[in-house]
């Protein structure tokens, strides 16, 4: 029968069992010499620190010329940007407010068939402006990492997805009437739905791609063209329905049609 074998200290000598159990570290006393009388073995505990004193220390200094930012401070970065994306964010759902505000005084026919072909046409979407929402996310990490040329593969990427994607998205939108027939059976308002959903396709890739930017922007913390473009198009928004829907000067009245265009 073999005996086990004790482990050996570093002078070569058996160490007891006892003892064998004891967690020990080499540690660098001396810092300008790297000779073997440089080091010698520290008994380890939980309490023991496993960076170099130095380093431990330049450490600590590190973090105290980086002090956390106060409280007012995050309050008020937080602000600056919340209410800046909330502006954004509430001219984008005014879009389709106005829009459906004009569709309603021409007739509940009209009113429901934009609501009807936006069932379809908002849900396909979402394919695409996954990709473009997840640009925020990604493009956040690789900025806050301060690695900026990440920043813009990122937004590429997004941007090279986005336009494979939409070619199916626009695609479907003129199948509408065959999807909805599930839906109802008025064939009045399947065929205005149709129509509107056909006159939306060249909005798919153009709102993808603002959507995509925009998400770009924010990640950088840079809120203000966002916000400032969304104020824009809803003043634009209210004149072009107007327009192209009921007519003003040369420009002919296009009725359930010019919603869509407007748009």
């Amino acid at each position: 029968m073999t005996l086990p074998t004790l482990p050996k200290a570093l002078d070569g000598q058996p160490t007891s069992w006892w003892r064998a159990k004891e967690t020990k570290i080499i540690v660098h006393v001396d810092g300008q010499n790297d000779g073997r009388d440089s080091f010698k073995v520290k008994k380890a505990d939980e309490k023991t620190s496993l960076l170099a004193n130095e380093l431990f220390s330049s450490l600590k200094e590190e973090e105290a010329e980086e002090p956390l930012p106060s409280f007012n401070e995050e309050s008020c970065a937080i602000w600056n940007m919340g209410w800046l994306v909330s502006v954004t964010t509430f001219c984008r759902i005014s879009l389709t407010t106005i829009s459906t505000a004009f569709l309603g005084h021409l007739g509940s026919k009209e009113l429901a068939a934009s609501a009807l072909a936006s069932v379809w046409t908002n849900g396909v979407q979402m394919l695409i402006f996954g990709f473009a929402i997840s640009v925020c996310t990604l493009c956040g990490q690789a900025y806050g990492a301060k690695n900026y040329a990440l920043v813009g593969v990122w937004l590429q990427l997004a941007l090279i997805f986005i336009t494979l994607l939409s070619i199916p998205v626009m695609i479907s939108f003129f199948y509408v009437d065959i999807v909805l027939r599930l839906v109802t059976d008025d064939m009045e308002v399947l065929m205005l739905a149709d129509r509107y959903a056909r006159f939306l396709v060249p909005t798919v890739l153009p709102q993808a791609i603002y959507c995509a930017l925009r998400q770009y922007l924010q990640s950088q913390g840079i809120m203000e063209p966002p916000a400032v473009i969304g104020v824009f198009s809803v003043g634009i928004s209210l004149v072009t329905n107007y327009v192209f829907i009921y007519g003003c000067g040369p420009f002919p009245a296009l009725g359930f049609i010019g919603a869509p265009i407007a748009q």
